[in-house]
């Protein structure tokens, strides 16, 4: 996928700070529900110096959860019923996820900048235990036959993109033209 934009715009004025600054961030959390832990932790840094500013982040997540469903059905003929289908299944999900973001701005002069990123994002996600239980009852209510599945599910992602981008500010007002070429 290969995009162009070409945009004509009024902004406000970037943060001219020179040096280094960022953040980190983290986060943890007990599903009440669930008792099952979920996390999440990231960090973003940027480093302004003469032309060049040069920014970078990374964040992370990991998340469990159980599920329980129970789906009970009665068959009937005649308006008699005939048999009943009671399931109960019991799957326990997980889910990870991390990121990535690295960019560059080189600032030509006052007015006119050129800029590159390129962003990482991926993960997994799936059910590595499920349970599935069904059983069918006769006319009576008795059993008549039990179906137990046990069930593992895993799927993953990766997505990678990128930009080059140049801004141009006509005047002190804010009126810019940008251009950005993007590729995912």
């Amino acid at each position: 996928l290969l995009i162009l934009l070409l945009n004509f715009v009024k902004k406000m004025k970037k943060n001219q700070n020179m040096g280094l600054n960022g953040s980190v961030n983290a986060g943890w959390g007990y599903g009440i529900d669930t008792k099952l832990p979920k996390q999440n932790g990231g960090v973003n840094l940027n480093y302004r110096n003469g032309k060049w500013n040069l920014f970078g982040n990374a964040n992370a997540n990991n998340r469990s959860s159980f599920r329980t469903q129970t789906i009970n059905r009665n068959f009937y003929k005649d308006g008699t019923k005939i048999s009943s289908f009671n399931q109960i299944a019991e799957n326990n999900q997980e889910s990870h996820y991390i990121g990535y973001k690295i960019g560059a701005d080189y600032f030509l002069n006052k007015k006119t900048t050129l800029g590159l990123l390129f962003n990482v994002n991926g993960g997994e996600w799936g059910q590595p235990k499920g349970v599935n239980t069904a059983k069918i009852l006769s006319q009576n209510g008795k059993l008549d036959s039990t179906s137990i599945t046990k069930n593992f599910d895993k799927r993953s992602w990766n997505n990678y993109t990128g930009n080059f981008n140049l801004k141009h500010s006509f005047d002190s007002t804010g009126t810019e033209i940008s251009a950005d070429i993007d590729f995912a």
